[in-house]
C-alpha cells in the first residue's frame, strides 16, 4: 500500500518506518523534557502578571465502544490518567501541568505546579478541592494572591442564624481575603480542559502508565502551540493594521496637498466628476461600517477604526474639492 501511493516520496523519506517507531520514540522521550517545553510556552510569549486558575481532569486509558459497554451490562470503565492544569485565563495558555496514574488528591499537586512558574503569577483561583492551610500559606509567603472557597465543617455551623464561626485565625483570614467576583473567572479553566479533549481526544492509547502520562503531556503541548499560533497571528494583524493606517495617513496628506494645488487648474465638470467618485467611495464605506456594527465578530473594532479614519479622509477631500475646506 505504501509503495502504491508512493508515501515515502510524499513524506520526503527514503524508507517507510516500522509501525512501532512512534511507540519506541515515546519510550525514549523524557516526561520532564515535555513538561519543560509546556512551561517554556509562556516565556516565548513573554507573559507576566497573569491571572491563572488551577483545575484537575482525567484522560481515559481506554476508549471502549458503546456496543462493548452494553454487552458488559453498562459497567463504566474507571481507569484514567489524572492531570492537573494551571492555565492563564486571558490567553487560555497552559502554564504548567502534572499527570499521574495514581489516584491521589489534586491538592497535592498545587504547590509543585505553582513553584515552577511563581515568578509569572499574580493571582491563582482554585475550587474547594484545594482548600488547604499549606496551599494558602505558600501563596501568601510568595506574594501570590489566591482565592479559594473555604469549606464549611459541622463544627462551624451557623450560630443563631448568623455567619459560620471559624475557630482558626487562618480560616478567618482566608474568608476575609476571598473575593467572589474574581473567583467567578475560575470557570474559564474548564474551557481549557474541554478544548484539549475536543481537539486531541479525551483518551490515551498507550498501555504503560509512563507512556500514558507522556501522551497527555504531548496533547497539552500541542494545544499550547495552537494557542501560540493564534496569539502571534493576532499580534501580526494588529501590527499590520497599525502600519497600514500610518501609511494611509501619510498618503492622504500627500493627496490633500495635490488636490489643493490641482483644484485651481480644473474646470467645473472635472471637479464634479471627482466629487462624485469620492461620494461613491464614502457611501461604500458607510455601508461597510453599518454591516460591521451589527455583526458579532470579536475583531470588528480593529476593522471599524481604520474605516472611520478613511471616511474622514474622504470627507476632507470632498470639502477641499467643493471649496469648503479652503
Amino acid at each position: 500500500m505504501a509503495s502504491e501511493f508512493n508515501l515515502a516520496r510524499m513524506l520526503c523519506i527514503k524508507k517507510i518506518p516500522h509501525f512501532t517507531t512512534l511507540q519506541k520514540a515515546l519510550q525514549r522521550l523524557s516526561k520532564g523534557l515535555l513538561e519543560r517545553m509546556v512551561r517554556a510556552c509562556h516565556s516565548l510569549l513573554d507573559l507576566k502578571g497573569m491571572l491563572s486558575a488551577i483545575d484537575g481532569t482525567g484522560f481515559s486509558n481506554t476508549n471502549p465502544s458503546h456496543y462493548y459497554i452494553k454487552r458488559i451490562d453498562g459497567v463504566k470503565v474507571k481507569n484514567f490518567t489524572k492531570t492537573v492544569l494551571l492555565a492563564d485565563l486571558d490567553s487560555k495558555l497552559v502554564l504548567n501541568m502534572k499527570s499521574t496514574s495514581d489516584y491521589q488528591a489534586e491538592t497535592l499537586s498545587f504547590i509543585p505546579i505553582l513553584r515552577e512558574v511563581q515568578h509569572a503569577l499574580t493571582c491563582v483561583l482554585a475550587d474547594k478541592g484545594y482548600d488547604s492551610r499549606k496551599n494558602r500559606e505558600y501563596c501568601w509567603t510568595t506574594g501570590i494572591e489566591t482565592h479559594i472557597p473555604v469549606r464549611k465543617y459541622k463544627s462551624e455551623e451557623l450560630l443563631y442564624g448568623r455567619k459560620p464561626v471559624y475557630k482558626s485565625s487562618h480560616r478567618r483570614k482566608a474568608v476575609k481575603l476571598f473575593d467572589a467576583d474574581k473567583y467567578r473567572a475560575r470557570a474559564l479553566v474548564e474551557s481549557v480542559n474541554s478544548a484539549i479533549k475536543r481537539a486531541f481526544g479525551s483518551w490515551v492509547c498507550s498501555r504503560k502508565p509512563k507512556n500514558q502520562q507522556k501522551e497527555v503531556t504531548i496533547k497539552v503541548l500541542a494545544y499550547n502551540l495552537e494557542v501560540m499560533k493564534r496569539t502571534i497571528k493576532t499580534w501580526l494583524f494588529i501590527i499590520k493594521t497599525t502600519f497600514l493606517q500610518s501609511l494611509e495617513y501619510s498618503n492622504n496628506n500627500n493627496k490633500l496637498r495635490l488636490l489643493s494645488f490641482r483644484r485651481f487648474f480644473l474646470n467645473h465638470e472635472d471637479v464634479e466628476r471627482l466629487v462624485a467618485e469620492e461620494e461613491r467611495q464614502l457611501a461604500m464605506i458607510s455601508n461597510r461600517l453599518a454591516v460591521l456594527r451589527e455583526s458579532r465578530n470579536d475583531l470588528k473594532n480593529y476593522y471599524i477604526a481604520p474605516l472611520l479614519e478613511k471616511s474622514e479622509a474622504v470627507r476632507q477631500r470632498i470639502n477641499l474639492l467643493t471649496g469648503k475646506g479652503i
